[in-house]
């Protein structure tokens, strides 16, 4: 089986930042905690992209959840690449957020 590119939107880039930022005010074990998810869940995906259920709401999209965090990526079969749009912490109106997306 093909192995699937990942790429980070803009958005996710800074997603990514706002987050450790934010994980790093507590214990630094929490931020490895949030790397160590992270990277097993793109590990995952890139070997099965379809692993991860469709976005309720919109099934342009599919969701995986990393911790207390929902990643919202999409998947272009054609080039074997998997693009991550937002993550966001799950207590967050994820609604709004997809809807700048969709």
């Amino acid at each position: 089986m093909h192995k699937y590119q990942i790429v980070f939107s803009q958005q996710a880039n800074q997603d990514l930042e706002d987050i450790a930022e934010y994980l790093s005010q507590f214990y630094s074990r929490t931020v490895d905690n949030f790397k160590n998810a992270l990277v097993n869940k793109l590990n995952t995906i890139s070997e099965n992209p379809l692993s991860c259920p469709v976005s309720m709401y919109s099934n342009k999209y599919r969701r995986a959840i990393i911790n207390d965090y929902i990643m919202y990526y999409s998947i272009n079969t054609e080039d074997y690449v998997v693009i991550i749009y937002i993550i966001i912490h799950s207590s967050r109106d994820i609604e709004k957020y997809l809807s700048k997306l969709i």
